[in-house]
């Protein structure tokens, strides 16, 4: 039984470079016009003011904190009921809290990232 694959080419790449390729004859690279246009933000129209960038900047980073939020408590009830002497499974309870604890981290140091930029902006000359 032949099972010869056809050469794989990435979209816009011509049979004939694959070919070239396979015989130890490269042809000139085929330029390529990248398509950008899917890489608009979503919510923001072209020619919107900065103004959405930011709404949509502040919302992520509120979803984040809630879910850091999220996390705590969560961690905080297992806890709980693990001191009231339910049975809840300790090897949850700790991945639970360490989880929050990686969160909470991560939040803090996005804080200290975006602390620092605005203190070089603000130390900028124009």
């Amino acid at each position: 039984m032949d099972m010869t694959l056809p050469p794989v080419m990435p979209p816009g790449i011509s049979n004939a470079y694959g070919s070239g390729i396979a015989r130890g004859v490269v042809p000139p690279a085929p330029t390529v016009q990248p398509n950008v246009a899917h890489l608009a933000l979503n919510g923001v129209q072209a020619g919107a003011p900065a103004k959405g960038v930011m709404e949509s900047f502040a919302a992520v980073l509120s979803n984040a904190l809630q879910d850091t939020n999220e996390a705590y408590k969560a961690a905080d009830d297992k806890a709980a009921r693990v001191v009231a002497g339910e049975s809840v499974d300790l090897h949850q309870v700790l991945i639970g809290m360490e989880s929050a604890n990686l969160g909470f981290g991560l939040a803090v140091q996005v804080r200290n990232k975006l602390l620092e930029a605005y203190q070089e902006v603000v130390r900028m000359q124009i």
